[in-house]
């Protein structure tokens, strides 16, 4: 039993010792972490103080360059001044150059003021005509002139001849523009030989698809005519109802006109049969032939 006791007590020691030191370690540890922590602010707080010392030493540097600015630009302007007064009081520009720079001079436009360099007017020099040569070349014989007018007219006729074809590619195939140049001078003088080989590949060619735009031009210049005289015919319309004391001269109770006779209305207009109301009951009675119109209008 003693001995027994002896055990427990020894491991109760041993149990002691081992929490003593890990409380010692503990509190090691705590410190450290203390210490590492205050370091690390201490570091934080120098690194800030340091910033702001940078801010404010460049803060101090833009000022100073700020009120130097301001300095340069008040001893400019007192320099102008005075180069100005002393030019005003009769100093030379050597004089006013012995003491200030060529820029003080530029600002106060003395130097031009002084030497006249750029008031005055640069004389434009007359133009000289070599009358040997001009001679030369007007008696010179036509075929020996470049370029001579048969070989302006085939640049002329090529140049057209371009253009056509241009137009032509652009509408039948867009892949042969690039062609345009070579094709043209290839063909200048042969439009009859490139019109049959465009008709055999296109079913078409310059002098047809000419025609073409030449009918449309005139197809579209019509419809024009046909709208605006119908514009013109339905104003007046709507004038006439709008003053029935003048619509009792040319109303008449018509039925809404359809292009044909609105477009053939214009040509009996256009050759001085001006009675609508007359030209509008023949037309009917004629199914809208203008040729059986215009034969009875006459008789």
């Amino acid at each position: 039993a003693r001995i027994a006791e002896e055990a427990r007590i020894a491991e109760e020691a041993r149990i002691a010792e081992e929490a003593c030191i890990a409380e010692e370690a503990r509190v090691v540890e705590e410190a450290l972490i203390a210490e590492e922590a205050s370091r690390k602010a201490a570091q934080e707080l120098a690194e800030q103080i340091a910033r702001d010392e940078a801010d404010a030493q460049a803060a101090e540097v833009d000022e100073k360059m700020a009120r130097l600015d301001i300095a340069f630009a008040a001893a400019e302007e007192d320099a102008l001044r005075r180069a100005d007064e002393l030019f005003n009081l009769g100093s030379s520009v050597d004089q006013i150059r012995a003491l200030y720079s060529e820029g003080i001079l530029l600002q106060l436009r003395l130097v031009p003021r002084m030497s006249d360099v750029h008031s005055q007017v640069p004389a434009v020099p007359e133009p000289v005509v070599n009358w040997e040569e001009a001679r030369a070349v007007a008696e010179q014989l036509e075929e020996e002139r470049f370029p001579s007018q048969a070989q302006a007219a085939v640049v002329d006729e090529a140049g057209n001849l371009a253009a056509r074809l241009t137009a032509f590619y652009f509408e039948h195939n867009a892949l042969m523009l690039e062609t345009v140049g070579d094709v043209s001078r290839k063909f200048v003088g042969k439009e009859i030989e490139l019109n049959d080989a465009l008709r055999r590949k296109y079913q078409c060619d310059l002098t047809s698809m000419a025609e073409q735009q030449a009918a449309a031009v005139a197809e579209q210049a019509d419809a024009d005519s046909v709208a605006a005289r119908r514009m013109v015919w339905e104003q007046e319309e709507e004038f006439a109802d709008a003053h029935s004391d003048a619509a009792s001269v040319a109303s008449v109770d018509m039925e809404p006109m359809s292009d044909l006779v609105w477009k053939a209305m214009g040509l009996l207009e256009g050759m001085g049969f001006t009675d609508r109301a007359v030209n509008l009951e023949l037309l009917k009675k004629h199914n809208n032939v203008v040729e059986a119109t215009i034969n009875e209008l006459v008789c």
